[in-house]
């Protein structure tokens, strides 16, 4: 068999996931409220729609990234991602 398995969403890779096995509804991670992967996830466009006062919050966030084995994986993904919210 030739096809890719698809990759594990984030929560399921990490396995210290404040998200784990918590309900989508009402969570306080967007993608993970929406079903993405933080890989999938177009960061700059959430935070981009946020109040300017919230931003530095979300820069913050998402410079704890790094040390994640999902981070790891989709690195090249990652980085361009939050270079990007960097950037605002």
């Amino acid at each position: 068999m030739t096809d890719k398995a698809p990759d594990r969403k984030c929560w399921e890779m990490n396995e210290t996931c404040p998200m784990r096995g918590q309900p989508r509804s009402g969570s306080s991670c967007p993608a993970y409220r929406k079903g993405y992967s933080c890989w999938e996830f177009d960061w700059k466009g959430f935070v981009e729609a946020l109040p300017a006062e919230k931003w530095d919050y979300w820069k913050a966030i998402l410079e704890q990234c790094e040390p994640c084995g999902c981070y790891k994986a989709h690195e090249a993904t990652m980085r361009e991602r939050i270079a990007e919210v960097r950037k605002l």
